[in-house]
């Protein structure tokens, strides 16, 4: 499992941190560093409903559990029928860029305290999608806010924690100039983070 460090020390992420996002353009390491940050809130003991727009985020994510001892512990919804199935499942893996499947799985999971985390907002949050976040403060978004359709939607939330890899006007950052796997953080925690072995 990859390490998060902020000014050189090792942290983690809780709820106190969220509503969160992390925006990046790609090959700014954003990408990586939110699997990361999913296995790092669910390692911490959160629940977790994982939206993504590629298959191969869900690998990743398992592959960050690899040696934790709760490798096993996730549940992939493919189909409505699977639904019902993963609910004592602390990690819940909706099927890449099925928007109704994610839309239905919101629905069912309404009044739970499971954290939304979803990638490649640039690609797959749609308004309606969004519409159902509005009440919500377990959320972590993440992607490339500049070329997301409803991305001064997402810049007008209350962010805890805003993570940017790259210059976000929407966000009101610019001229970051970071390396590969480097963010900036402002909100609850403030600073330089980077990602490593």
């Amino acid at each position: 499992m990859k390490k998060i460090l902020l000014q050189e020390k090792e942290i983690n992420f809780s709820v106190e941190d969220l509503p969160m996002i992390i925006h990046g353009k790609e090959g700014s390491g954003a990408s990586f560093f939110s699997i990361v940050t999913a296995a790092n809130l669910f390692l911490n003991g959160n629940k977790i409903l994982f939206f993504t727009a590629y298959p191969m985020a869900k690998e990743k994510i398992i592959n960050q559990l690899q040696g934790t001892g709760e490798e096993n512990n996730y549940y992939y919804i493919e189909n409505v029928q699977d639904i019902e199935k993963a609910k004592d499942y602390r990690l819940i893996i909706i099927k890449s860029g099925d928007q109704q499947l994610f839309s239905s799985v919101l629905d069912i999971f309404s009044n739970d305290e499971k954290i939304i985390f979803i990638k490649n907002i640039d690609e797959i949050l749609s308004s309606e999608l969004f519409a159902k976040l509005d009440s919500k403060n377990l959320i972590v978004l993440s992607g490339d806010l500049n070329n997301s359709e409803i991305g001064d939607k997402v810049a007008a939330l209350r962010f805890n924690t805003k993570i940017l890899f790259s210059d976000c006007p929407l966000l009101g950052l610019n001229s970051l100039n970071l390396n590969k796997y480097e963010a900036m953080v402002t909100g609850n925690k403030n600073g330089k983070l980077t990602l490593i072995d």
